[in-house]
């Protein structure tokens, strides 16, 4: 009889184990009323509330429903009530949600306390997808060997889609110790491949990933979207083990690329894996993405800094003129993008992120230019701009001259630079109300800190005019370069450079100098991109901020030229001449690009062409020793 009790007080126990949820109320089954869960809680107000659902649920009677009205992320979370956890230990969870609105997103995270219920810290996971079907989001989670207490929670995020409004729905979550999680686990992801990692126009691309599961997976689907289209669905090339493959057909030079994959195994769980990206670039590592800021109403006013009124693409693709794009500093990305450059634009309904699926997220990009923003970043934006550089991005900060605040806000560029903590981190402080030097018309001719900059890719600046009309200035500092000091002291800098983590930092003066007369009806603008030589420094400076980010191929050549009796001389030294057996001249005609020369490979080579137009353009490629044809870089010759 003893022994009977002790096996069933065995399997009660084992029972009790397996079926574990330390999340009270897990399944949003017990109400208060349509608008209170038990045991959970909800920001509440007119733009973003929950409610109790009975239609749209994965199981039982009811589900939470999210009802969100805001673009404010701080604003919009739910969360458990805090529970008891053992430090250290390894516990299994999920997050059941059901996201077809593409306005918004769903993100799971965890926040820790001590014994004594004091805050610790967090861990955020992943962000669900637009997707017609309930999604799972599950893995391992570690005890901090000083966490005691922990609450479940969700967040809710507006995307690039954002129209007013979004409805996200959650239901069943799980948290629960080591083999508690369910028995049957959704699909698993790992290990995803892309090749080529940076794709070239017109090239294919092949993708796999390994799908693991329990039991069988039945159905396996990858889904890409065009510049944020609409998604499209590959049925896998070939299965090897674990690893599906799939191809994607090649794309044209600057195509946005999303895709994820899908995963159903027999016991109808689906899993979704993350969201990858990539953008077709012109190969070789020239193919760096630049974005440009536009969520901070940097067109106030008289003011128009942007290089498109088409974004976050601008058009037309492959623009030949500088006004074929329309912004007052359309000439900045228009030369970026002839150089090879990628441009992209953050549209005003985006907030500033790093370390999202959305592919406008700063992890995307390389180079990140904010040209006089009229509006304070956030919190959360800081960390971003922050998090961004310090993993080895570039920061271009253009400001103005004091009181320059274009929609009465309150704030003007100088001032929310100095909010965002320009000077602690990078020693750049903006003069504003006050300080010297904080309103100034003047020009640079000495320029100083780094030679990559100021005798840089585009040209040597030295002996020539740096111009400012009407812009402040920021006072030396042992964590900042000079560039351009002014004034003959060099107590205060127009330009100034830094180093933050594994990145690189500009900050600017003054917004004249990028301007090119070019922007929107109604506004008030003048040409200082042509002026003395501003387009050239700006260029230097911003190719040095991406610099870090170019392959070592692409840093070992450098291109420069001069003009005599209208005819070019190209100067190229290559570092790794030996990669290649030839070196090639194109020269752009009608938008294509037609062989003019080439040379055997050398560590010293000149090109001389005859310049029949204005504004020329030329492409240098490098012949490797296999025939295939590398891009090596994009050059423009303006004839005075």
């Amino acid at each position: 009889m003893k022994y009977c009790l002790l096996i069933i007080l065995i399997l009660i126990i084992s029972i009790i184990i397996i079926s574990e949820n330390l999340i009270p109320n897990p399944d949003f089954e017990s109400w208060i009323n349509d608008y209170d869960c038990t045991s959970w809680s909800g920001d509440s107000s007119s733009v973003f509330y929950i409610t109790k659902e009975s239609d749209t649920v994965f199981s039982g009677l009811y589900s939470m429903k999210a009802n969100i009205f805001t673009t404010t992320q701080a604003s919009c979370d739910i969360t458990s009530d805090t529970f008891a956890v053992i430090p250290g230990d390894t516990y299994d969870f999920y997050y059941k949600l059901f996201d077809n609105d593409p306005a918004a997103n769903g993100r799971y995270y965890f926040y820790y306390f001590d014994s004594g219920k004091n805050y610790l810290g967090n861990y955020y996971g992943v962000y669900t997808s637009d997707n017609t079907i309930w999604q799972i989001l599950s893995g391992e989670y570690v005890i901090p060997a000083t966490a005691y207490y922990l609450f479940a929670g969700v967040r809710f995020y507006d995307t690039g889609s954002w129209d007013g409004d979004a409805y996200i729905y959650i239901d069943s979550v799980y948290f629960g110790k080591e083999g508690g999680s369910p028995i049957n686990p959704p699909p698993q992801f790992s290990s995803p491949q892309r090749i080529p990692s940076n794709p070239a126009p017109s090239e294919t691309v092949y993708t796999s990933i390994i799908i693991t599961d329990n039991s069988a997976v039945i159905s396996d689907t990858m889904f890409y979207r065009l510049d944020t289209g609409t998604w499209n669905p590959i049925i896998k090339d070939s299965l090897v083990l674990n690893r599906y493959y799939y191809t994607l057909s090649g794309q044209v030079l600057g195509t946005d690329v999303d895709y994820y994959y899908k995963a159903i195994d027999d016991s109808s769980l689906i899993a979704i894996s993350d969201t990858f990206h990539y953008t077709v670039s012109s190969g070789s590592g020239v193919g760096l993405r630049i974005l440009f800021d536009f969520t901070k109403e940097e067109d106030a006013g008289n003011a128009d800094w942007i290089i498109d009124t088409n974004y976050p693409k601008p058009l037309p693709d492959d623009p030949t003129a500088e006004d074929d794009w329309l912004g007052a500093i359309s000439y900045w990305g228009f030369e970026l993008d002839t150089s090879g450059y990628v441009c992209r634009t953050l549209p005003p309904t985006y907030s500033i992120t790093y370390g999202t699926l959305d592919s406008m997220d700063l992890q995307n990009f390389d180079v990140f230019i904010i040209p006089e923003p009229q509006n304070p970043f956030s919190a959360s934006e800081k960390s971003a701009i922050f998090d961004f550089v310090r993993d080895g991005g570039g920061l271009f900060m253009v400001a103005d001259h004091n009181a320059s605040d274009r929609n009465s806000s309150g704030w003007d560029s100088p001032r929310v630079f100095n909010d965002l903590g320009s000077k602690d981190s990078f020693g750049m402080h903006f003069d504003t109300t006050g300080e010297s030097y904080n309103n100034i018309t003047a020009a640079c001719t000495f320029f100083t800190g780094l030679d990559s900059i100021y005798n840089g890719k585009y040209g040597n600046v030295q002996g020539s005019n740096f111009t400012f009309h009407a812009g402040t200035t920021m006072p030396a500092s042992s964590k900042a370069i000079e560039i351009a000091p002014y004034p003959f002291d060099a107590s205060y800098s127009m330009l100034s450079v830094a180093y933050f983590g594994n990145g690189k930092v500009a900050g600017m003066g003054d917004s004249s100098p990028a301007d090119d007369s070019t922007g929107q009806a109604g506004n008030t603008l003048y040409m200082g991109w042509e002026d003395g030589i501003n387009r050239m420094l700006i260029m230097n400076t911003s190719w040095w901020l991406s610099i870090n980010n170019i392959t070592s191929q692409i840093n070992s050549i450098c291109t420069h030229y001069e003009i005599i009796n209208d005819k070019s001389y190209i100067h190229i030294n290559i570092t790794n001449f030996n990669d290649f057996t030839q070196i090639r001249l194109y020269k752009k005609y009608n938008n294509n690009y037609t062989f003019i020369d080439s040379k055997p490979s050398n560590n010293i080579i000149m090109f001389e062409d005859d310049l029949n137009n204005k504004i020329t353009y030329y492409k240098i490629t490098g012949i490797k020793k296999d025939g295939k044809a590398v891009l090596l870089d994009k050059i423009k010759i303006i004839k005075n």
